[in-house]
């Protein structure tokens, strides 16, 4: 079992930099330990980009972070004549340059930052919950089916972002995982360039304006037991491939007639994420969702876990979090013949696991 170490990282506004801070910065993140910083033409260039930067910091973060990846002059002069020029019509916009920084990733990485738009603002997420998610909806290119190769080059989409300044690096950890959060301004980012794809439900009447070509959802409310989603939520979007309760603020009591509506409805979920949720048993029909990668179940309620689970034959990640009443996994779970990861935290009252997992 892994134990739960929990940091706080404070947020707080950073004034703008001084011109002798800001190259100090720009140059960190564009040059690294290269020796590009002593090609005075390359020097000079970048200052002039670091001017229209305006002293902010995350926008220096950003178009440094970006300006590592190109290498000749002829780029560097291409972006600062025509890629920054929209920064002098609309002034010193940080949105615009990190909007650059959106438009020159490659696609693969496109739809990976758009993914976190489904979490809420100041969200922490390990590394390694997002690079599986992100594997479970197949955004992963990688050139074989093994599961290192698989993992390898997820690992590398997210370490990409990270150098891209597109993540942040938390206080918080546990004792094989760091937890990750996105600045807010690069989570408007995120949203806005989510479109209908994804969609965050913040309160009941969204569902009845959810895009019926959503098909990654997060839902972010607080759900208790009289809580019903209208039925054209389920008619309309019976494509959805992702579904996500997030809501970590208070106790959120999912019925069990809404949850086998759910599970019923959206026979295509390749991830759900029942987080955080007072459930009691899963739904019979679960064993139904036939392509299933992901699923994690956060509920310190459920004491059991249906053997229609193990009918999850594309079921590549389980993940178990604080289910402190479950005592035991079903008999025969070895039949989840795609499983790669069971992930079981601070579930205190489970005291073995079946054989043939091993």
């Amino acid at each position: 079992m892994v134990a739960e170490v929990s940091g706080s990282a404070h947020q707080h506004k950073l004034r703008d930099l001084s011109e002798e801070e800001a190259w100090i910065l720009f140059e960190k993140m564009a040059f690294g330990c290269n020796k590009e910083s002593e090609n005075s033409n390359l020097v000079e260039i970048g200052k002039e980009i670091v001017r229209k930067c305006g002293g902010v910091p995350l926008a220096i973060r950003s178009v440094g972070s970006l300006l590592r990846l190109k290498r000749t002059e002829d780029e560097w002069i291409y972006f600062k004549n025509k890629d920054l020029s929209s920064i002098t019509r609309g002034g010193n916009d940080e949105m615009v340059i990190l909007r650059l920084s959106y438009n020159h990733l490659p696609q693969h990485l496109k739809i990976c930052f758009a993914y976190c738009s489904l979490y809420p603002k100041d969200f922490k997420i390990g590394r390694f919950d997002l690079i599986t998610m992100w594997n479970a909806q197949g955004f992963i290119q990688a050139t074989t089916s093994n599961t290192d190769n698989v993992e390898d080059v997820a690992n590398s989409y997210f370490m990409d972002l990270l150098r891209r300044s597109l993540f942040q690096e938390t206080e918080e950890h546990e004792s094989f995982m760091q937890f990750y959060k996105i600045h807010d301004l690069i989570h408007d980012l995120a949203i806005e360039v989510a479109d209908r794809d994804f969609f965050n439900i913040t309160k009941t009447e969204d569902t009845e304006v959810l895009p019926e070509q959503t098909l990654y959802a997060s839902c972010l409310f607080k759900i208790d037991g009289s809580s019903a989603f209208p039925n054209s939520f389920y008619r309309k979007h019976m494509k959805l491939r992702a579904f996500i309760f997030l809501n970590q603020s208070s106790i959120n009591v999912l019925s069990n007639s809404t949850l086998e509506r759910m599970i019923s409805s959206f026979s295509r979920l390749r991830l759900l994420h029942l987080g955080h949720l007072k459930i009691e048993f899963l739904s019979q029909y679960l064993g139904g969702l036939k392509h299933l990668r992901y699923l994690c179940i956060s509920s310190w309620s459920i004491s059991t876990l249906q053997n229609s689970i193990t009918k999850l034959h594309n079921l590549q990640v389980l993940k178990l979090d604080d289910c402190g009443k479950l005592k035991y996994l079903p008999r025969d779970i070895w039949r989840l013949v795609s499983l790669r990861r069971l992930v079981c935290r601070r579930c205190h009252s489970l005291t073995h696991i079946p054989q043939g997992l091993w």
